[in-house]
């Protein structure tokens, strides 16, 4: 307990960590006060559903999901005997709108997520990575699309679905919050769903 307590005090003293971390305490509430994507889609009809190719524009990102797939491992795994498929995944093409460097990739991972259901609670991937390379730690700089898997590892025995849906949260730029004394990004909401046949894994990791 004492060793997890210093490693929290170390991330505090990094700005992007605190900036990280004080976002995501404020996003679970917020989360709460708006019942996930279960308030949005209760009037019905209200949060259209887009599809592939299409562009996705909050304050902090453009997100456009280009295609879907599930398999049984992560993109860029070495390649293993073929069992019953355990991950699905999301290829989007992500830019950031951000002038800011810090904390943006934390903030996208929060953002996108996906809809077991078509709707209600959301569920966070299980981890984001560069298309391209598989890469884990990569940075979102201002303006620079990069293409991006979301992965998520599909409940045990769940069939993946022939379509899937996802949510994207809307994302407020706030100059300085009164919880850390900082401008951060403060999620708002949710915004927007989008939903993808289930194919083949995309071609190319090229943005």
């Amino acid at each position: 307990m004492l060793t997890l307590f210093n490693d929290l005090q170390r991330l505090w003293r990094q700005r992007s960590w605190r900036l990280v971390l004080l976002a995501a305490a404020l996003a679970a509430a917020i989360v709460a006060l708006w019942g996930g994507f279960r308030r949005a889609d209760a009037t019905g009809g209200t949060m259209p559903v887009s599809g592939a190719g299409v562009p996705i524009t909050s304050d902090a990102f453009i997100v456009t999901p280009l295609c879907a797939w599930s398999a049984d491992q992560r993109p860029g795994q070495l390649a293993s005997k073929a069992g019953e498929p355990r991950y699905l995944i999301l290829r989007a093409k992500v830019e950031s709108r951000s002038r800011d460097w810090l904390a943006m990739r934390a903030y996208l991972d929060k953002d996108v997520v996906w809809l077991p259901q078509g709707h209600g609670d959301p569920v966070l991937a299980e981890r984001s990575q560069r298309a391209d390379d598989a890469t884990l730690r990569f940075d979102l700089g201002p303006g620079l699309p990069v293409l991006v898997d979301f992965v998520w590892e599909l409940p045990a025995g769940m069939a993946p679905p022939a379509t899937s849906t996802w949510g994207m949260f809307k994302r407020r730029f706030v100059e300085r919050s009164h919880a850390s004394g900082e401008s951060m990004w403060l999620q708002d909401g949710p915004g927007w769903k989008f939903a993808l046949p289930l194919s083949q894994a995309c071609a190319g990791g090229d943005a």
